[in-house]
């Protein structure tokens, strides 16, 4: 699925509307949440899915299965999401990073959401990030913050010691691929919150609206996040490698039944 450039247009209005918000916001005081509720503009109203089978919004595009080729029968109790296959680097965080364009795209799941672009055709629908995952992390928690990467005190509510986070790898990475460091010189908290205000929290409301959406239609709902992982080494010469592997985080995110 080719990339759709109107998504940059909602990227610039729901920013230049944050940042009118975040300087006239009395921040003093506030907790991390509360921040990030007054950086966060409204993400808009997405895009009929009665009328468009791809909806796009501030980060992210959905792809729906096209109602004028399925009819509801055709549909599936599934919802694919692929939160770490976005390459759409904004020029100032190109401009922030010590790193080429070339490494940074190391902490990508390079082209995954193309792996899974046929799902709409088997009745589920498919969300995409369009942003790296070294720009804000869609697979930790909002306020995985690390205290290496801020000149800052963070605040007790931020986790600084989940083992994302002593990897480098929390919501606003510090390190991508073999712990290289990203930044020349480190983002401003305030800068962390309004990436986690205008693109994190967006994601996030919409992946859980499509989830509610799909429990409304069948009772249930599987969530099938996609990812790529480094190929393990095999036990001995003569086992294949993988080529699919299913996870369910040791048991805790999936029934035994799946």
């Amino acid at each position: 699925m080719s990339e759709l450039k109107c998504s940059d247009l909602s990227f610039q209005t729901t920013e230049e509307q944050a940042r009118e918000t975040l300087k006239e916001a009395p921040f003093r005081g506030l907790s991390l949440q509360d921040k990030v509720n007054l950086m966060a503009s409204e993400p808009g109203e997405v895009f009929d899915p009665s009328s468009f089978s791809a909806e796009v919004g501030p980060g992210f595009i959905v792809d729906r299965p096209d109602m004028s080729l399925l009819s509801e029968a055709d549909l599936v109790p599934f919802v694919f999401n692929s939160p770490h296959s976005g390459r759409r680097y904004a020029p100032r965080f190109l401009y922030q990073s010590r790193l080429s364009p070339k490494l940074l795209r190391r902490s990508e799941d390079a082209m995954v959401d193309q792996l899974f672009d046929f799902v709409p055709e088997l009745g589920a629908p498919l969300m995409m990030a369009t942003f790296p995952r070294a720009f804000v992390d869609l697979n930790r928690e909002p306020f995985e913050l690390d205290p290496k990467l801020f000149d800052e005190v963070l605040p007790l509510e931020a986790n600084q010691t989940s083992r994302h986070v002593a990897a480098g790898l929390g919501t606003i990475a510090r390190v991508v691929g073999a712990g290289l460091e990203i930044y020349r010189r480190p983002p401003s908290l305030d800068e962390a919150l309004e990436r986690i205000a205008l693109y994190y929290r967006p994601y996030h409301k919409r992946l859980q609206m499509l989830l509610d959406e799909q429990k409304a239609l069948f009772q249930q709902v599987v969530l099938i996040d996609c990812h790529s992982m480094p190929s393990l080494k095999r036990h001995d010469k003569t086992s294949p490698f993988a080529d699919i592997v299913i996870g369910d985080c040791h048991g805790s995110s999936a029934s035994p039944l799946l």
